[in-house]
């Protein structure tokens, strides 16, 4: 992206995340209809977490804003220009599963979040590639983390309130492989990335998911998966302190 168009994309962007943030208020209040922890408290999955957990969207929409200001600022034209049309689409999916899960469309809902969060994929990976660094992106980083925690929710509740039955596993199974994919994904993320910052978030998450649960031997899995992040994430910093980084720091810094 042209370096005289970014203050067009900044206002843009920003406009963006401006019409998102109303739109999870709505969500928030009940102002579209059924409050999303209403909606969620009420249908019961494998990979529903406890009410407190739900309380990291406020750090989601404070952090985004912090890190959009420290993208754009002075200097940092070069990363800017990455955001543009993937991260303005994820705000705009975003707002629509706001609205489909207030107004109750829950297929919707699991769509368009799912949209949202391949094109914040997009824009992640778009700055990584330029190696922006994490105190940066930090905002993104969470956000990214927790709508793709959000989407496997968005998934599960729609498929309860359907009455769906599995043909291959049961729902247990498949929140097996949830939290297995997430620490395999969270894992990939803290070594070739340097991002300790997404695995807390999917931590969080786990640890929100094992306090409601009363399967014990679904809880060992989701302890031990949430274990095992944890010591990746020390064995990251312990390498970097060491020296023996394979990779920039710069997504440490």
């Amino acid at each position: 992206m042209k370096e005289k168009n970014l203050p067009l994309w900044t206002g843009i962007n920003g406009a963006g995340m401006a019409v998102w943030w109303v739109a999870f208020a709505s969500l928030w209040t009940g102002r579209f209809g059924e409050s999303l922890m209403d909606l969620y408290g009420r249908v019961e999955t494998y990979v529903t977490p406890t009410e407190i957990t739900f309380w990291v969207w406020p750090v989601v929409i404070l952090t985004s804003a912090i890190s959009f200001v420290m993208i754009h600022q002075k200097g940092q034209s070069d990363i800017a220009g990455t955001l543009g049309v993937p991260y303005l689409l994820g705000q705009g999916f975003a707002t629509g599963w706001a609205y489909a899960t207030g107004t109750g469309r829950l297929g919707w809902a699991a769509v368009l979040i799912s949209i949202s969060v391949l094109f914040f994929g997009i824009a992640y990976h778009r700055l990584n590639e330029k190696e922006a660094p994490l105190r940066m992106t930090f905002g993104l980083s969470i956000a990214l983390a927790w709508m793709s925690a959000s989407t496997v929710l968005a998934w599960a509740v729609y498929l309860r309130e359907v009455g769906w039955e599995p043909f291959i596993f049961e729902p247990k199974q498949y929140a097996l492989i949830v939290i297995i994919a997430a620490l395999y994904i969270a894992s990939i993320l803290i070594f070739q990335k340097r991002d300790w910052i997404f695995s807390l978030v999917v931590v969080w998450g786990m640890e929100g998911i094992s306090e409601v649960t009363t399967d014990v031997g679904y809880r060992m899995v989701i302890v031990m998966s949430m274990t095992l992040l944890i010591v990746f994430i020390l064995t990251m910093f312990t390498w970097r302190v060491r020296g023996h980084s394979r990779t920039s720091d710069s997504y440490l810094n």
